[in-house]
């Protein structure tokens, strides 16, 4: 992958965090409270690279590439604890890894969820 040129950076990712209440029923309530919001590019995952995770039970429908930035670094461990959300749309994160080795930038391949209601 091609480093993204600050011209694609244009979106606006919220990275959000479960937090889990007991209610009065005896079950939990989910809440998200944001960690972090930066500037993003997103690109849907598409061809061959979509059924190949699909093969492999991934799912992987999009694909945000972000600024290196260590509070994002920090909830490495993204899965089912966080949500990402981009205009307007909520997405599962499943995995995360560096684009070069300069930590320059961020890549999380994600599952569209869809919007919230």
């Amino acid at each position: 992958m091609a480093l993204p040129t600050a011209g694609q950076l244009r979106r606006r990712l919220t990275i959000n965090k479960r937090i889990e209440t007991p209610n009065n029923a005896n079950n939990l309530d989910s809440s998200y409270a944001p960690v972090a919001t930066v500037w993003c590019k997103r690109e849907a995952v598409k061809g061959s690279a979509y059924f190949t995770s699909r093969q492999v039970g991934d799912d992987i429908t999009h694909r945000f590439t972000v600024r290196h930035n260590p509070t994002i670094m920090a909830a490495a461990d993204l899965g089912t604890m966080y949500e990402l959300e981009c205009d307007g749309q909520h997405y599962r994160p499943q995995r995360m890894y560096e684009l070069t080795d300069t930590d320059r930038f961020t890549v999380i391949e994600a599952v569209e969820l869809g919007s919230r209601q």
